[in-house]
């Protein structure tokens, strides 16, 4: 699992699990982000497959604004309308989700989580010759050193995200 701001592309926060499922990961995530930067984060963008209603209810009494697609129902009925189990937090997010400024931002997930994946694909990061969570969590924050490394050798992430200043090139 990785998260990453959308400023600049940095990752942000860097988990391994053996879960296949992406739901029991969000709030971890969330925490983990807020205690690596020291401030939770604002927005939340996710697919689909982080949603749950759990985790949405829980982030959003947090003071975070959730974007994530709730999933199509199985019946004719709108994937927005509301849902007879759903909590206050999951209706406000299913009306949050149907206008068009948020679709917009939730598209900007895409533009940000898909450019990190496709740098670890370039970097060769496709099948892992360890074996065990640790060594694999290792070998992942290797991956997500590198990337931030190229985002800050690109930008001015320096001083703009860590209020650091920037070094000088020659």
């Amino acid at each position: 699992q990785i998260a990453a701001e959308t400023e600049h592309g940095l990752i942000v926060g860097l988990d391994v699990t053996s879960t296949g499922a992406d739901q029991p990961s969000l709030e971890p995530m969330a925490k983990q982000v807020e205690q690596r930067t020291g401030r939770a984060p604002a927005r939340v963008l996710a697919d689909g497959g982080f949603f749950s209603h759990a985790s949405v209810t829980a982030l959003t009494r947090a003071g975070i604004e959730v974007l994530i697609p709730p999933p199509k129902p199985k019946k004719d009925r709108d994937r927005n309308a509301p849902a007879p189990r759903d909590t206050d937090e999951v209706t406000a997010l299913r009306r949050r989700i149907a206008q068009e400024a948020n679709q917009a931002r939730y598209r900007e997930r895409a533009r940000w989580i898909e450019w990190v994946n496709a740098g670890w694909r370039n970097r060769a990061w496709r099948q892992v010759a360890v074996r065990g969570r640790h060594k694999v969590l290792m070998l992942a924050r290797w991956q997500a050193m590198a990337h931030n490394l190229t985002c800050i050798l690109r930008a001015d992430c320096l001083r703009t995200v860590f209020g650091l200043p920037v070094p000088q090139r020659d």
